[in-house]
C-alpha cells in the first residue's frame, strides 16, 4: 500500500475490517477480493493504474492486517457474506466489478450467485475452481500441499482448511448470472514435479470452465506470470479489468471512459 492512500476500519458484525477505498468516486465501483492469506497492499499496482477511472474498493478478510480473526470457518459463501456487509457498511454503489484472485475468485463467484443483480462483471485472476475444489478434497495432498502443511499448520478455520465445505457450498448454490467474464491466467504454472500432473491439468480445466461462465467470456494469458499476475504483470490485468468494465457501461458512459 502506498503512503498516499491510509486504510479505514468498518465495523462489522465479525469485527473491524481493514479496507482502503479509493480512486474516482464518480466511477464504476470495482472491488478487488484477496487470495487466501493475501493483503490488500498486493493490489497496489493495480490500483495505481484504475484509480483516475474507477472506484475500487480492496480489504483484507481474517486475520490479515488490522482485520479481525477468523471466529467462524472461512468459507467462500461466508466470504460473500462478509464482502456483503462490508459493502453495505461503506454505503458502496452498484452495480459491482468484481476482481478475484486465487481463493478470493471463489468468494467473487459465491458472491455474483448470491447477488446476481448486484454484480455487472467478475474478473478471475488465477482464480480457484470449483474443480480445484473437487481434485484437492479427493486427493492426498501433493508435495507442494505436504511442505507446505508442515512449515505453516493451517488454521481450521481458514479458507484452506474449509475446501470441502466450500465445495458443498457450490454444489448447493444458485447458477452463475450472465453477465461477462474474463478470466487472466498465468502462462507460468508449478513445476509438474512439485504440484503434480493431474493437479496441472484439472487446474487448467477449471480455467476453462471460469472462461464457459461468462456471457461473454474470454480468457487472458499473463505470459510472463505465475500465480500473482497483479504483481508481476499489473498493466495486463489493469487492462482487462478496464476493458470487460468499460464493455458493460451504458453507451454513454462508454464513449467517456
Amino acid at each position: 500500500m502506498s503512503q498516499q492512500q491510509q486504510t479505514s476500519l468498518a465495523k462489522t458484525p465479525d469485527g473491524p475490517v481493514e479496507y482502503l477505498l479509493t480512486g474516482n468516486s464518480a466511477g464504476p465501483s470495482v472491488v478487488l477480493i484477496n487470495g487466501a492469506g493475501g493483503p490488500l497492499s498486493a493490489w497496489d499496482p493495480v490500483v495505481e493504474r484504475l484509480s483516475d477511472e474507477f472506484q475500487i474498493l480492496a480489504y483484507n478478510r481474517a486475520g490479515i492486517g488490522k482485520t479481525a480473526k477468523a471466529s467462524k470457518p472461512q468459507t467462500a459463501e461466508y466470504g460473500a457474506v462478509q464482502l456483503k456487509e462490508l459493502i453495505g457498511t461503506i454505503g458502496l454503489k452498484h452495480p459491482l466489478h468484481l476482481v478475484g484472485h486465487s481463493f478470493g475468485g471463489l468468494i467473487a463467484n459465491m458472491f455474483a450467485r448470491k447477488n446476481p443483480g448486484q454484480v455487472a462483471s467478475v474478473t478471475f485472476l488465477e482464480a480457484g475452481t470449483v474443480e480445484d475444489l473437487e481434485f484437492s478434497t479427493a486427493q492426498k495432498p501433493v508435495l507442494l500441499q505436504r511442505v507446505l502443511d508442515t512449515l505453516w499448520k493451517p488454521d481450521p478455520l481458514s479458507e484452506r482448511a474449509t475446501a470441502l465445505q466450500t465445495l458443498q457450498e457450490f454444489r448447493a448454490i444458485s447458477p452463475f448470472p450472465q453477465i461477462p467474464v474474463s478470466v487472466v491466467t498465468g502462462g507460468k504454472s508449478i513445476p509438474s514435479w512439485l504440484a503434480g500432473k493431474a493437479a496441472l491439468e484439472i487446474r487448467a480445466e477449471g480455467q476453462k470452465k471460469l472462461v464457459e461462465l461468462g456471457h461473454p467470456g474470454k480468457q487472458i494469458i499473463a505470459q510472463k506470470s505465475g500465480h500473482f499476475p497483479q504483481m508481476t504483470e499489473p498493466d495486463v490485468v489493469a487492462s482487462a479489468i478496464s476493458e470487460l468494465v468499460v464493455q458493460v457501461l451504458p453507451p454513454a458512459a462508454r464513449a467517456s471512459a
